[in-house]
């Protein structure tokens, strides 16, 4: 009923341009609440294949015209990349929620369209940072910032200023950006030899005191991203094994409505052998996932926590809650294979 009653409104305002855009949001609107539905119906292992089946008829159907009255697979290709997103991301708690809140958005809509405003900054997938948020990230990790007059050795061209800060009194000084859009905040040239970070729409640039170094790299990359962890275990007959992804995902709208995303992760796999360590003449590793894979060799080094740490790669692929990691390790003539299914750790 409310696609007639806004088909009709479109064909009434057919000259007004808000209108259009206006329906074409609502509309997309509605495909993400009939997903939010479909998803919450399913098994977790299921929402691949469901995923699958919109791209196929999104293939089919793009070759037709969408009748009045409904909402279509998808407007463009970019509208499909937004809905394999969000069904990717999905989770059963909150699918109520989501079709109740595109329901108040549809109705804020119908009674204030002729009021409606374009070139407004899209940034309902991922929340922004503030200025008081950085500061307290750091303060957090034991970094007390004060206020400085010391100009930022950076130069940029835009009216954002950055906000200068002593670290703990003495230990270097940190000149924070924050912008005002995530778009804006890509424009920050990231270099992290150079000591100069990037997380959302937050750009950092940190002047170490030769004396002291902070990992400033480390807070930036875990307190400002909305960082998520998961970690995949298992455990054999000899062995035990963990790999750890710290990773997140940013998406946006830049200026034209297009969505523009960037990803990131960590990846530190580590294993502990279940006997003595000192039987063990030499290890060879090698782990596969759906993203990629690795593999070598290591020393018998133990840590604190009594895994053999094999290091640590970073990239733009992510791990998937759902993903099996295949783990083999081979040793004095043996060799023991392990899956590794993840556990949870929040974020």
């Amino acid at each position: 009923m409310i696609i007639w009653i806004t088909t009709v409104l479109q064909a009434l305002y057919w000259f007004n341009p808000v209108f259009w855009y206006s329906f074409y949001r609502m509309r997309v609107d509605c495909e993400v609440a009939c997903d939010a539905y479909v998803l919450s119906r399913l098994q977790p292992t299921e929402y691949k294949s469901y995923g699958e089946t919109i791209i196929s008829m999104f293939n089919i159907l793009s070759r037709f015209r969408c009748l009045p009255g409904t909402t279509g697979i998808a407007n463009n290709k970019s509208d499909l990349k937004t809905r394999i997103k969000v069904i990717s991301m999905f989770k059963k708690s909150s699918y109520k929620w989501s079709i109740i809140a595109v329901c108040l958005i549809l109705l804020t809509g119908c009674i204030s369209l002729t009021n409606s405003k374009s070139g407004v900054q899209d940034n309902d997938y991922v929340s922004l940072l503030s200025l008081n948020e950085v500061i307290k990230a750091f303060e957090e990790e034991g970094l007390k910032l004060s206020r400085s007059d010391e100009p930022s050795p950076l130069e940029l061209k835009t009216d954002t200023k950055a906000q200068s800060f002593t670290i703990n009194d003495n230990e270097g000084t940190l000149f924070i950006y924050v912008f005002n859009s995530m778009e804006e905040g890509r424009e920050f040239p990231k270099n992290e030899f150079a000591h100069i970070y990037r997380a959302k729409n937050v750009g950092i640039v940190y002047l170490p005191d030769e004396h002291r170094i902070h990992n400033i790299g480390a807070v930036v990359f875990e307190k400002l991203n909305d960082l998520e962890t998961i970690t995949f275990e298992d455990e054999g007959t000899y062995w035990k094994a963990r790999f750890v992804s710290k990773q997140y995902e940013h998406m946006w709208k830049d200026d034209t409505g297009l969505l523009e995303y960037e990803r990131y992760s960590l990846q530190i796999p580590a294993i502990a052998y279940k006997g003595d360590i000192h039987e063990i003449e030499s290890i060879e590793y090698a782990y596969k996932h759906s993203g990629g894979a690795g593999s070598g060799t290591s020393s018998l080094k133990e840590k604190e926590d009594g895994y053999i740490h094999l290091g640590s790669g970073g990239g733009t692929g992510v791990m998937r809650a759902d993903e099996v990691i295949t783990f083999t390790i081979k040793w004095n003539g043996k060799e023991e294979t392990l899956a590794l299914s993840a556990k949870l750790d929040g974020r």
